[in-house]
């Protein structure tokens, strides 16, 4: 496994600006220590020496001769200074869970190293340059944390099911020690499946919405591997015999002679199953800060807002910042983007707590929820319209309209729309369309003929199949189909008899958040 390309780059200029401001700040810690009250412009500095007897408060040894005790306040400043240093970094995430608490109990007690140029310089490049050890530690830690109990749990390595105890502390409260472990196996699989490895999981929140789901399996990170939690605070982990036989190769590194040959063996390849939509994992850092807002505005943490609509139709409001990749993810559960002024949030016309808890364990867009809706990109809906051939007086369906990806490169004045999700049948009549707020499928059983439909079904389940059929059956004779679908169907024969039927090459990459591949398939019915 190739992991040295994929830390963070340091620039010593952080380093040493923080070593200038240091010296800056100590010389104001002594200056108030010998003016005692804090005269002279230096009450700033007071800030240390408060928390230098916050600390003395659990160390009944050490007693200053004063409140304004130069030594207790300089050791209050290093810590403060090695936790930005460190901070300026990604060596504590790098580090495992054993070594970051140690760090944090010496920042904590206030008993870090001097913060001087060569002690700073010297430990962060011993830090850095021990970040590939510390993957093998990581691996030996999570180890050693497994149960020693259960009879199912190999003593001398890793299986393909793993169990951890304690995770729930007395009073049913996630143990953050333990959560730090389980997010160093996270980030040990993320780094052995090729992805960078995250700075924060989010580990702790993912254990807590567990805690509402308790002896059900959970699948974590896009499918990787999955996890339950019990009442009793046991954490059942199924990583599978590839990961497991990844993990103990690490383990043998350390420890040549305890592996035995039988769990250092590579596995048989199985044939994986293929599936209609496979989906890539959304990255750690947006799914971490969508999950982060969320909980604020909707579990609880801060009051959130309701807004009645004239068709009695509640609104949620997902106010905070959030970045580009963010959005994207926000508008593919759902959410519609709506500005006012220099304020942003985005509008559902559902409560999304449940979908951002499936987030914030999966990874992944759960389809089932937000009407597997994925925004179609101008290159393909610009190809899907072009293979259409509109003209001038056609009657157009767009079903399945979303946003109006799709639509967006019809004609407006020969176009209806039909859609699912009340509120973005209200975003299409603003653009101009006939939207009509229906279950396709169901209102199809009634609706009129058309010329031409233009259609991006939902894949999963076999509803694109069901969906193109139920579009087939209003395209009026001499008409036209033209429906995006998974690159598995391309070239069968879907419509049978009456049609003449013709695949576009695929398309990679059209729809954010999955792997799929996609063709344009053009029927004219005879």
């Amino acid at each position: 496994m190739a992991l040295e390309g994929s830390y963070k780059p340091v620039e010593s200029g952080v380093v040493y600006e923080l070593l200038d401001r240091y010296k800056q700040e100590r010389l104001n810690i002594v200056s108030v220590a010998e003016a005692i009250n804090g005269q002279g412009g230096l009450s700033g500095a007071l800030y240390y020496f408060n928390q230098a007897a916050r600390a003395r408060e659990s160390d009944c040894y050490s007693v200053p001769s004063s409140h304004f005790d130069a030594e207790a306040g300089v050791k209050a400043l290093d810590a403060e200074y090695w936790e930005k240093a460190l901070a300026a970094t990604d060596v504590l995430e790098s580090m495992p869970q054993a070594r970051r608490s140690e760090w944090q109990e010496i920042i904590r007690t206030h008993k870090t190293p001097d913060f001087t140029r060569d002690t700073v310089v010297s430990t962060i490049i011993d830090l850095l340059s021990s970040r590939l050890r510390y993957f093998s530690e990581r691996v030996d830690g999570v180890f050693r944390q497994l149960s020693k109990t259960h009879i199912s749990q190999r003593p001398e390595g890793f299986t393909a099911r793993l169990i951890m105890t304690g995770v729930l502390d007395k009073y049913g409260s996630v143990d953050s020690e333990k959560a730090g472990y389980i997010e160093d196996l996270r980030k040990v699989i993320a780094r052995i499946q090729g992805d960078k490895e995250p700075v924060d999981c989010y580990t702790s929140q993912m254990l807590s919405v567990l805690r509402h789901r308790f002896g059900e399996w959970v699948e974590v990170d896009g499918g990787g591997w999955r996890i339950k939690l019990f009442k009793n605070s046991n954490c059942h982990i199924e990583i599978g015999q590839d990961l497991a036989w990844r993990l103990n190769a690490v383990l043998a590194n350390l420890y040549p002679a305890a592996i035995p040959s039988q769990l250092r063996s590579k596995p048989k390849a199985r044939k994986r199953a293929e599936t209609p939509l496979e989906r890539k994992p959304l990255p750690f850092a947006a799914v971490g800060r969508i999950a982060e807002m969320g909980r604020r505005n909707f579990l609880g943490f801060h009051s959130w807002e309701q807004r009645r609509f004239t068709d009695c139709e509640f609104v949620r409001y997902f106010k905070g910042g959030y970045s580009e990749q963010c959005a994207e993810i926000l508008q593919l559960i759902g959410g519609v983007k709506c500005s006012e002024n220099a304020f942003h949030w985005f509008e559902f016309d559902y409560d999304p707590a449940e979908v951002i808890d499936h987030l914030l364990l999966t990874r992944t867009i759960p389809d089932h929820i937000s009407h597997q809706f994925f925004p179609t990109k101008d290159e393909l809906g610009a190809a899907a319209a072009a293979e259409a051939d509109i003209q001038p007086g056609e009657t157009v369906l767009e079903p399945e309209a979303g946003l109006g990806g799709l639509a967006e490169h019809l004609p407006k004045d020969q176009t209806t729309c039909v859609e699912v999700s009340g509120l973005f049948t209200k975003v299409l009549a603003a653009k101009g369309f006939t939207a009509i707020n229906a279950d396709f499928i169901e209102w199809a059983k009634s609706a009129p003929m058309f010329d031409k439909v233009v259609s991006n079904p939902p894949f999963s389940k076999g509803r694109a199949l069901l969906h193109v059929t139920t579009s087939a059956s209003l395209v009026k004779p001499g008409g036209r189909l033209v429906a995006i679908l998974p690159g598995s169907m391309r070239g069968k024969d879907l419509l049978g008899a009456g049609w003449e039927t013709k695949w576009s090459d695929n398309f990679h990459d059209q729809f954010d958040g999955t792997g799929v591949v996609v063709a344009i398939m053009t029927a004219t019915r005879i």
